[in-house]
């Protein structure tokens, strides 16, 4: 299978968990046996100092490596980064995505896959530029909804982001979102804006995808394990206190050394991710935790 990523945010100067995502999709991507394409945006230096974090070996295998082709969107000095809402740097990532399409079409996707609105937003001037000579037409869409921007946004904010969320929608044969909670957000934003596909969504799907704006069009995946916590949850119990800082190793030592005693949750402090709200719950669980 032959499949186009389109993130915003990729290998270059990553900043959120957009992109931490995007990565572990496309390696599980990879390690499935798929060829990719991924077109994604690369800051420029004068901009943004941070460190790449090239997707390389030992991470993936060679035989990976040769599978992957990178396709990075090079922004203008003007262009702004770390950023993911409407003032990022998303139409200069359409534009630059636009401009592979050519490209593209000569390596005959079977799928495209589009990372948040600004994903679709770059499929959009992929489409429009799909030459009409190409020998396969525009392959269909999965649209993964990493986050549903409005929540947490004042209405005026939210309403501009709820239209591209719609558009994505509109534009994709099937949507995929990370929680029942999203995926009932974006069934809302479809009732009120008339949830029909786009000609050319409807055109590919050709009747073998649910309707649109149903729970089997927009379906839920619950996010993966990274793989560097999926080992560190593997580890025997009596080694997992070896990396902790000096206080929270102090903390844990009236817990017997068969058991795990701490419980994590690792997001940036913001309106929309709500972090005291894991602090009030961990609180009112404490008694029933203390026996686990």
């Amino acid at each position: 299978m032959h499949v186009v990523v389109l993130t915003l945010e990729f290998t270059f100067s990553p900043f959120s968990g957009n992109g931490l995502l995007a990565r572990s999709l496309v390696k599980a991507l990879l390690a499935q046996g798929c060829t990719l394409h991924v077109i994604c945006c690369r800051p420029s230096p004068s901009v943004d100092y941070s460190a790449d974090n090239a997707l390389d070996i030992p991470e993936i295998d060679s035989s990976q490596m040769e599978c992957l082709t990178l396709l990075p969107v090079d922004l203008p000095i003007e262009a702004p980064w770390r950023r993911l809402d409407k003032n990022s740097a998303w139409e200069a990532f359409a534009t630059g995505a636009g401009a592979r399409a050519v490209e593209i079409a000569s390596a005959k996707p079977t799928a495209c896959i589009a990372v948040d609105w600004t994903g679709s937003a770059a499929w959009r001037a992929i489409y429009d530029s799909w030459p009409a000579a190409a020998v396969l037409p525009p392959p269909p869409v999965l649209y993964l909804n990493f986050r549903v921007y409005s929540s947490g946004l004042p209405a005026e904010e939210g309403a501009w982001h709820d239209a591209k969320e719609v558009e994505a929608l509109k534009a994709c044969q099937l949507a995929v979102c990370l929680s029942r909670r999203d995926r009932g957000s974006l069934m809302g934003l479809l009732a009120k804006n008339g949830g029909t596909l786009n000609s050319e969504a409807a055109t590919a799907t050709k009747g073998a995808l649910p309707p649109m704006g149903s729970e089997q069009h927009i379906l839920v995946l619950l996010p993966p394990l990274r793989q560097d916590i999926h080992q560190l949850a593997l580890m025997p119990p009596n080694q997992h206190t070896d990396g902790l800082p000096v206080e929270c190793l102090r903390l844990s030592q009236g817990y017997r050394a068969s058991r795990r005693c701490f419980v994590s949750c690792v997001v940036r402090i913001g309106r929309e991710k709500d972090p005291m709200f894991f602090v009030e719950l961990i609180s009112r669980l404490a008694p029933t935790l203390s026996q686990l």
